[in-house]
């Protein structure tokens, strides 16, 4: 698998068994060995990890927000002002003059405080509009981000994903088959 997502090739990958089998250090040691690898800028692999949480089955996008925490390289216990500036960096060294088609967004689902046309984009939208344009937006970034490096993202414990996170990562898996990324999912 690691050699096909170094290739520029998707995969999915879900890991089950029962709590305390090693699932976790599974995918740990597999990490370790990639990325004790000789250094190739071509094929290293980008790591993201998403998180649910016990009690998380109620906190909407609680995964998908800790996942795109990790794709800006942002702890949760990072400042809005330090997330805020990770995002705008990264979505403006990726998307240029189309941030806005992608930022805003982003921005809105990691709970930051937008400001002009940012936030005109988002300050009417619905729920369902906004969910539709999260949507878009994560399609963007993942596209973007794999077309760079090839990219892992590891889903941890997905049996207490909220629903509106779980949906939106069924609408986002496709993705693994046309672009080097990589879904590794570890649930019981």
């Amino acid at each position: 698998a690691s050699n096909a997502i170094q290739a520029g090739l998707g995969r999915a990958a879900v890991i089950i068994g029962e709590p305390g089998l090693g699932k976790s250090r599974l995918i740990s040691e597999w990490k370790a060995k990639l990325i004790a690898q000789p250094a190739n800028p071509q094929t290293d692999i980008d790591w993201a990890e998403g998180h649910c949480l016990s009690y998380g089955q109620g906190l909407a996008y609680h995964l998908l927000i800790d996942l795109l925490r990790s794709l800006i390289d942002v702890p949760a216990a990072a400042s809005e002002p330090e997330t805020r500036l990770a995002l705008e960096k990264l979505c403006t060294a990726l998307f240029d003059t189309s941030v806005l088609e992608v930022y805003p967004y982003l921005g809105h689902l990691l709970s930051l405080q937008l400001e002009g046309d940012a936030l005109e984009r988002v300050r009417l939208l619905d729920p369902q509009a906004l969910q539709t344009q999260y949507l878009a937006a994560l399609r963007s970034l993942l596209r973007a981000l794999a077309a760079k490096h090839p990219l892992a993202l590891i889903l941890d414990d997905i049996h207490w994903a909220d629903p509106s996170s779980t949906d939106l990562l069924i609408k986002l898996l496709p993705l693994a088959a046309e672009r080097g990324l990589a879904v590794i999912i570890n649930r019981p």
